[in-house]
């Protein structure tokens, strides 16, 4: 059982550590696609200077940057589901109060703590797996936006 706990808690801080490291690729896409809107709307010319291409390209321009936002917040928006009378995650925690908590902690089995563990580690690779599908999702958005981005800002930039 010792084998097993102590897998288990190399197992949640390695899980906690890849939510770590999804939430560090978060500001590097961030400043990029928020940079790249700066400069459209630096060059954003007047309503009589658009044609219909420069709005069809605008649109392939601005749309994925403005989604790659979108899964960009989600991808960090905290989520705190879990399980309830948790021992060992902090929403569960804090439904007892301190004293019923350490009564808990001090009665708690191998067995109890082992599956505690495995809850949070299978709940923590949940939210790991969320957040890199959405920022994959973001970074693909921001790689399909540079072509019509590049072509917007030079008919914006030859407008001025």
């Amino acid at each position: 059982m010792e084998d097993e706990i102590e897998f288990l808690e190399k197992t949640l801080a390695r899980l906690l550590e890849w939510n770590r490291t999804a939430d560090s690729k978060v500001p590097p896409i961030l400043a990029i696609c928020t940079s790249m809107l700066a400069v459209v709307a630096a060059l954003f010319p007047k309503i009589s200077c658009w044609t219909i291409l420069s709005i069809i390209i605008g649109i392939f321009a601005i749309s994925p940057l403005i989604l790659c936002l979108f899964f960009l917040f989600f991808a960090t928006f905290p989520r705190t589901q879990g399980p309830k009378r948790s021992l060992c995650y902090f929403e569960g925690i804090k439904t007892y109060d301190p004293k019923s908590y350490l009564d808990e902690i001090i009665k708690i089995t191998d067995e109890q703590y082992s599956a505690d563990l495995a809850s949070q580690c299978h709940r923590n690779a949940e939210i790991a797996s969320i957040k890199y599908q959405q920022i994959k999702i973001a970074l693909g958005l921001l790689f399909f936006s540079v072509i019509p981005w590049i072509l917007f800002i030079f008919i914006l930039y030859r407008g001025k």
